[in-house]
């Protein structure tokens, strides 16, 4: 196991043209690291430059307190796992596999090949590959030949494993069975690794913690849990609940009339609880003569579709706001109905009881609390406030 540290690493390609800007992450030894944002937002960079495949352009890269900024990729005892597995079609899935220890030269000098043999069989053996040792790569489907990747990367006893989007081309279920054996397999034989992905849903399940990247910037790393608890701003908090339907958006201002306050849309002017104010304090002391009635703050609100239910009879609390719009859409889920309702510029996404049927077109009433609203700095984007628990 090894510790990993990057001190502000910087990539650029061209003047002006960051691919990385000031990314500085430690990773535990023994610590599975899932690094997410969308396509070309720096992820596989940042790996290439940890590999020694690319050169920083500021920073330091530190293996166990070693810097090796200056050290060769292939000096660095680093195994790197891509899409698209590169392994040779012509040979089986044993000789593939053995590539492990030709890449790693100096190991044959002190391992018999009885225990080469060995270890291969037991690998083969934990990702289901004993059956297929003697088949040609080319007669394998894609999520076998990962997993011969996979195993010639455990081969190497490498100090780091580097997975760049490893699950990417393979379909849904494949990517969930291979995502459950790569976290076992990582924590078994105690490996460092860092798993980039664009999938939330997939960083979520592999990571023990994950780093949220954002056009070249690091915006928040922590852990599961925490990041959709407490997301850094509007970016993550979308990001973070991609998987269960997203976040409906709403932008406004809070006002403040006599002792109370409100939050002012084109949807509705509601007031907000006590508990809001006080989260919210700062950002709104900043509104020029807010708290003598005269001024207002614009704020952004995310409230998640989970969050949000629709019905043509709806059953809302006291505080509960609710908002009429027309049905544009519906989609089945398995346990319940996402309705999508509004117009040409303004949609929101609820759930819905899968037995309530609604029509196009159709008045449907979208029910939501603002204690389960996201609060974001209208320029920013940076997260106000959270609903708690």
């Amino acid at each position: 196991m090894i510790e990993l540290r990057l001190e502000e690493i910087g990539k650029s390609y061209a003047p002006g043209a960051a691919a990385l800007a000031d990314v500085s992450l430690t990773v535990a030894p023994g610590e599975c690291l899932a690094i997410v944002g969308p396509s070309g937002c720096g992820k596989t960079t940042l790996l290439r430059v940890i590999a020694g495949l690319e050169t920083p352009s500021a920073g330091r890269i530190f293996l166990d307190g070693r810097c090796v900024n200056e050290v060769p990729s292939h000096q660095r005892d680093i195994a790197m796992l891509f899409q698209r597995p590169a392994l040779i079609p012509q040979q089986t899935v044993r000789q593939n596999l053995r590539w492990a220890w030709t890449l790693q030269a100096p190991l044959r000098l002190f391992r018999s090949d009885h225990l080469h043999d060995e270890e291969l069989t037991r690998v083969a053996r934990l990702l289901d590959l004993e059956s297929i040792l003697d088949r040609p790569i080319s007669q394998l489907s894609g999520g076998q030949q990962q997993r011969v990747a996979l195993g010639r990367c455990l081969l190497r006893q490498a100090k780091l494993l580097l997975l760049d989007e490893p699950l990417g081309h393979l379909d849904a279920p494949l990517r969930s069975d291979l995502r459950r054996q790569i976290r076992l397999l990582v924590k078994e034989r105690g490996i460092t690794g860092l798993h980039v992905t664009h999938d939330p849903e997939e960083a979520f399940s592999v990571g023990d913690r994950v780093a949220v990247i954002q056009a070249g910037r690091l915006v928040q790393i922590d852990a599961p849990a925490r990041i959709r608890r407490a997301p850094a701003n509007r970016f993550v908090a979308e990001l973070s609940h991609h998987q269960t339907g997203g976040v409906n958006v709403l932008e406004g201002v809070v006002t403040r009339h006599d002792m109370d306050t409100f939050f002012e849309t084109a949807l509705g002017r509601w007031p907000m609880s006590v508990q809001i104010v006080a989260q919210l304090r700062e950002s709104l002391c900043q509104g020029e003569n807010f708290h003598a009635g005269e001024g207002k703050v614009a704020i952004i609100i995310g409230v998640a579709v989970e969050d949000v239910r629709c019905s043509t009879a709806p059953d809302a609390a006291p505080d509960d706001i609710r908002v009429m719009l027309p049905v544009l859409d519906v989609e089945s889920g398995d346990d319940s109905n996402s309705v999508v309702a509004g117009d040409s510029w303004r949609r929101w996404i609820g759930r819905a009881p899968l037995d309530e049927r609604f029509d196009k077109g159709q008045s449907v009433t979208m029910t939501f609390s603002l204690g389960r609203a996201y609060w974001f700095d209208h320029t920013t984007g940076r997260t106000l406030a959270a609903p708690a628990g």
